[in-house]
Order: C-alpha cells, then sequence, then structure tokens
C-alpha cells in the first residue's frame, strides 16, 4: 500500500539541469522517493534539449550558475515556449542570494527561487506545491 506522500508525485515528471553531481544525486532522490521520475541534464544547451525533444514534463529544475546556456538563457528560452508558471512550473535552484536575483527570476516565470544549500523536506515541500495539480486532487 503507498502512502498519501508518495501518490503526491507518483507518475509525475521532472527536469533537473543542473551541473553538480552530488546536486543531482540529491535532488533526483527526494523525487524518485515521493514516486517521480527525474530526467537529469548537466547544462542550459542539454536542457534546452530535452525540453524539445523529451518532454512533457509536469515541473523543471533549474540552476542559475550553468556552463554554456546559463540559468537565465534556459529561464528566457522556457519563457518563450510556454506560459510561464502556469504551463510549466519552473523552480530555480541555486547558490545566488541575491534579493534582486530572486525578483528578477520570478518576473521571468519562475515558479519559486530556492537557495542551496537546502534540507530534503524544504526541497519535497516546495516541489510539491509547485506541482499542477488534477481537479481531482485539488
Amino acid at each position: 500500500m503507498q502512502t498519501a506522500s508518495l501518490l503526491t508525485m507518483q507518475g509525475k515528471r521532472f527536469l533537473h539541469v543542473e551541473d553538480d553531481g552530488d546536486l543531482r544525486n540529491f535532488v533526483g532522490t527526494v523525487v524518485r522517493m515521493e514516486g517521480g521520475t527525474m530526467l537529469v541534464r548537466e547544462n542550459g544547451r542539454q536542457g534546452l534539449l530535452a525540453i524539445q525533444q523529451e518532454g512533457p514534463f509536469d515541473l523543471v529544475i533549474v540552476d542559475l550558475g550553468l556552463p554554456d546556456v546559463s540559468g537565465w538563457e534556459l529561464l528566457r528560452a522556457l519563457g518563450s515556449l510556454y506560459s510561464l508558471p502556469e504551463d510549466l512550473p519552473v523552480v530555480i535552484f541555486t547558490a545566488s542570494a541575491g534579493e534582486q536575483d530572486r525578483e528578477r527570476a520570478l518576473a521571468m516565470g519562475a515558479s519559486d527561487y530556492l537557495l542551496k544549500p537546502l534540507g530534503a523536506v524544504e526541497l519535497r515541500d516546495c516541489l510539491r506545491r509547485r506541482l499542477p495539480r488534477l481537479p481531482s486532487e485539488c
């Protein structure tokens, strides 16, 4: 028998664009423990290709400090493909603690802005809040 928390992310698809292997593992573990599936890409260019070729995703998690295509560029590209955050929730997960960066990301359509380091419970709760819900789940 599955618990209610497991059902929260059951069947949900996540894309995580992050260059730090430890953080990719951490976020992937949290999502899998909650029943979700995670596709991981190490840079912005791979993240864009995943969105275009392997979507749709229920939620995208983006680091701002990516090699090649920055998280800012990725967020801008997502905003040109989707109505953010209504059609695709994007959670920024970054070490950039500036309030200006937070405000800019939210103005560009990010659903939330999380600072590294972050605990598993806080991450899980944020992802649960930002996942699209079916009418029967509300």
